[in-house]
């Protein structure tokens, strides 16, 4: 899909519907306590960066779709040309040479000229990308006074994971690196609907078989300088339910991402994320799109949702999207289901979703 054809997408997503104008959307602070931003007894590790004890700015978070499209194609998603990761661990913003520490005391591997890991004894191991080496393959090194290396020219952050058990760990959730916190919620900024071909639908007029996403984005909570502030970055957890017009529940919460811990396989990418998601200053057919934000669509429905097992009428998709610290931003939004021909269906039962999305 061009660049022109992603805008028009989301354009769609917005404005093409007399519904935008019902959607209701509100923000949910977090549980008291929750990401205090002290370093208490919960946080196993500081930072990798002076000083070890206060929170340092994030412009890369865990979960993030890392993506590189090549070559001038029209195909999206499964069958596009590319590479299509998730983000492995978080970008902490530094300037170029700024010391690197360890964060926990273990033994150094040198794996690349830019980068070190640091086995620990348990079977963890962290990971420094980025970084100009300062110690050698065997060598031990001691958390918080061992300098692994200095940010390499022009990278302007050390890139740090977490992989526990060949897993990787969100480096943010409770119990790993500290202090942290954040007060702002993320938002679900809009409920879009496609074809099983991938063609946008209009949300007052569903019919047949739908693909349902979200488009949805967090914010950074601390300023810093560079062209990556204000940034978007991925939610930590998504999920949805189908409301009928009276609210009661159609079909239950359902979660349709979950990044708080742990992250899917790479081989699962599309199968969490929406053609047309892309990465931050993103690879585009070959192209570098410099200071592009990010696209994070969400697949909210796994499998295709058959709507001729609803009965014609109203009912709202309410979607949340939230963050390690408990930050809540929901997205309600009206839709009509208008099948023509077609009597009115049983409540939706679990076989309504049992076809895969193309």
């Amino acid at each position: 899909m061009s660049r022109a054809g992603r805008v028009a997408l989301a354009a769609l997503a917005v404005t093409a519907f007399a519904l935008a104008a019902a959607t209701t959307t509100r923000a949910v602070p977090a549980p008291w306590g929750a990401c205090t931003g002290e370093r208490d007894a919960y946080a196993r590790y500081g930072w990798p960066v002076a000083p070890f004890d206060r929170q340092h700015p994030i412009r890369g978070a865990f979960g993030d779709p890392r993506t590189v499209e090549r070559s001038d194609q029209t195909v999206e998603g499964p069958r596009s040309v590319g590479s299509f990761t998730f983000h492995n661990g978080i970008d902490v913003v530094a300037k170029d040479g700024t010391d690197v520490y360890a964060v926990v005391t273990g033994t150094a591997v040198v794996k690349h000229r830019f980068e070190v890991s640091v086995h620990v004894k348990g079977g963890r191991i962290f990971q420094y990308w980025h970084i100009v080496p300062q110690v050698r393959t065997g060598q031990v090194v001691v958390a918080d006074r061992t300098v692994l290396g200095r940010i390499k020219h022009g990278a302007h952050h050390v890139h740090l994971s977490e992989i526990d058990g060949l897993r990787a760990v969100n480096p943010l959730a409770p119990g790993h690196l500290g202090p942290y916190s954040d007060t702002q919620p993320p938002a679900v900024k809009a409920v879009l609907a496609r074809s099983r071909v991938g063609a946008p639908l209009r949300l007052d007029r569903l019919r047949g078989s739908v693909a349902l996403l979200a488009d949805t984005a967090d914010s950074q909570p601390l300023r810093f300088w560079g062209p990556w502030f204000g940034m978007p970055v991925m939610p930590a957890s998504v999920r949805w339910q189908l409301l009928a017009d009276d609210g009661s529940d159609v079909l239950p919460w359902r979660v349709a991402v979950d990044f708080r811990v742990h992250e899917p396989r790479s081989a699962l990418f599309w199968d969490i994320y929406a053609p047309g998601t892309h990465q931050n200053f993103p690879v585009l057919q070959d192209r570098f799109h410099f200071g592009e934000p990010g696209l994070y669509l969400v697949r909210l429905t796994h499998f295709l949702l058959d709507t001729r097992t609803l009965p014609n009428g109203r009912y709202v998709v309410s979607v949340e999207a939230s963050d390690v610290c408990g930050n809540r931003g929901v997205l309600r939004q009206p839709v009509v289901v208008a099948n023509t021909g077609v009597p009115a269906g049983p409540k939706l039962e679990v076989s309504a979703l049992a076809r895969p999305i193309p």
